[in-house]
């Protein structure tokens, strides 16, 4: 014969595990916490990137525990029910034991059942452990709050690196290695080369993003420029003119003399610098030609550019940047001190184009945006 208690107290206690695997049901939020393309060294430049990764990996770590604590909950349910179970197949079992003891006492027999009765209680020690298992809606209210705190941060981040007007915006480069950087004509793309893996990266200004991979025989490759129909480098020593379109074979070698660190196109000239403040012009074509040869002030830094009738030029070890005319004879318009805007990393090529100037760095490679307008270039010596 069943117990009708045993099987009401059955009942209640499935009752009592069903109501706690109800409180502990949890949903992995909406937020999206896909994570940022960092650079090679976030913890340098963007400590607040740091915070959110920490922030990331706790709320993981948060909802992994309560889904524990849920399993536990089911195995100590499956373990109770299967004792309850057991305890009624095994409870019939004592008796065959004790008929031979019970068959002399008689009444004896009828009496030894109540002791046994006490093992019931057997099932609310559980239920007394179960209680501190009550902390994972806890969890669960904790784990929501630090999704919505990650999901603010995240926000706040992409706002402060991609629009806020500041200074200084930047992300990074999916490049183990930049040489170079260069613009379009329209200044809506901006080209660099991964000396590494041999290739030529295209990179959208609009969208802030990388859009474009192709091979691209960079080498040695010290500047980079772009007259519209074909890329020009240079090496140290000569300059090399890659026709527009993949593969980008190479359709030129010039001499071009010892130490030359940069090349920009005006839309008519090529303009070469070197070592020591000598700037060539060449002039326009398949085959170029040294047409001038100007000498720039002393100081002249290691970056040079032509945008808006301008030349500009980058000190990276100084900060200073300077803009001089597009003459014959480039003359200095004005300077200002730019490294306090300079991005972490060493720079690797410098590109002007509507109102901002472009850097590209290495280690970690970066490609970042200055606003000329905020720096208000001073007039040399006033």
């Amino acid at each position: 014969m069943t117990d009708p208690r045993r099987g009401e107290r059955a009942r209640r206690l499935l009752e009592k595990h069903a109501a706690e695997l109800d409180a502990l049901k949890l949903e992995r939020p909406a937020v999206s916490l896909e994570p940022l393309p960092l650079p090679a060294e976030p913890a340098r430049k963007y400590p607040a990137l740091q915070e959110l990764a920490a922030m990331k990996r706790g709320v993981q770590d948060d909802f992994s525990a309560s889904q524990l604590a849920v399993m536990e909950i089911k195995a100590k349910l499956e373990t109770d029910l299967a004792v309850m179970g057991g305890s009624a197949a095994e409870k019939p079992a004592p008796p065959p034991e004790a008929k031979p003891a019970a068959a002399p006492e008689g009444n004896a027999a009828a009496s030894a059942p109540p002791p046994a009765r006490p093992v019931k209680p057997a099932p609310p020690g559980p239920a007394k452990r179960q209680e501190p298992e009550k902390r994972p809606p806890s969890r669960g209210s904790a784990l929501w709050a630090r999704a919505a705190a990650g999901a603010a941060l995240c926000a706040a981040l992409f706002l402060f690196m991609f629009y806020g007007g500041e200074e200084e915006t930047s992300f990074p480069l999916p490049s183990s290695a930049v040489a170079g950087l260069c613009l379009d004509g329209a200044g809506s793309r901006a080209f660099f080369t991964d000396p590494h893996r041999q290739l030529l990266v295209t990179v959208s200004i609009a969208g802030r993003r990388v859009e474009g991979l192709q091979s691209f025989q960079a080498q040695g490759l010290k500047a980079l420029a772009y007259d519209g129909a074909a890329f020009w480098t240079t090496d140290g020593t000569s300059i090399f003119r890659y026709p527009q379109g993949a593969p980008y074979p190479e359709a030129g070698a010039y001499k071009a003399g010892p130490g030359v660190f940069a090349l920009a196109w005006d839309g008519r000239n090529l303009w070469a610098a070197s070592v020591g403040g000598r700037l060539v012009r060449y002039a326009a074509g398949e085959k170029p030609a040294p047409e001038a040869v100007f000498q720039l002030p002393e100081g002249f830094g290691a970056w040079l550019t032509v945008s808006g009738g301008k030349l500009w030029e980058l000190d990276a070890e100084t900060g200073r940047l300077a803009a001089y005319t597009l003459t014959a004879k480039p003359e200095l318009l004005g300077s200002a001190d730019a490294g306090s805007y300079l991005p972490e990393g060493r720079v690797a090529g410098f590109a002007v184009s509507g109102g901002n100037a472009w850097v590209i760095t290495a280690e970690p490679a970066g490609l970042a945006l200055l606003d000329l307008k905020r720096l208000k270039l001073l007039e040399d010596g006033k």
